[in-house]
């Protein structure tokens, strides 16, 4: 029920606190979190045999925006982890060194 990729599962980009069966909450959300992670697999397949990718940031909710604030940070209403475009990479990592130092997602859109 969960997987989205060969590699990925959607529970890798759940929110901070959220249990292992999270899904995306509406279909503008699962629509762009399936185009990072098509994007994602792409990066994925072309690293060298033996590389991983660990998904450390995932997906944000009103609660972890609020938990914050509290903290004293200033997170942006407009941020991509709030609809599962933001990912971030290693810089210069040598496993994904053919993307150079950035990774510009592709707009990808079925219907």
């Amino acid at each position: 029920m969960g997987t989205a990729s060969k590699n990925f599962d959607y529970n890798e980009f759940r929110p901070n606190g959220a249990d292992s069966t999270w899904m995306p909450d509406s279909s503008l959300q699962k629509i762009l979190l399936d185009n990072l992670i098509l994007n994602l697999q792409v990066v994925r397949e072309a690293m060298p045999t033996g590389s991983y990718m660990r998904v450390t940031s995932g997906v944000r909710n009103l609660v972890d925006f609020e938990r914050l604030i509290e903290a004293g940070y200033n997170p942006s209403e407009t941020s991509d982890h709030n609809f599962g475009l933001g990912v971030r990479l290693r810089r210069h990592s040598t496993k994904i060194s053919v993307f150079g130092a950035t990774y510009t997602f592709l707009s990808v859109l079925v219907i």
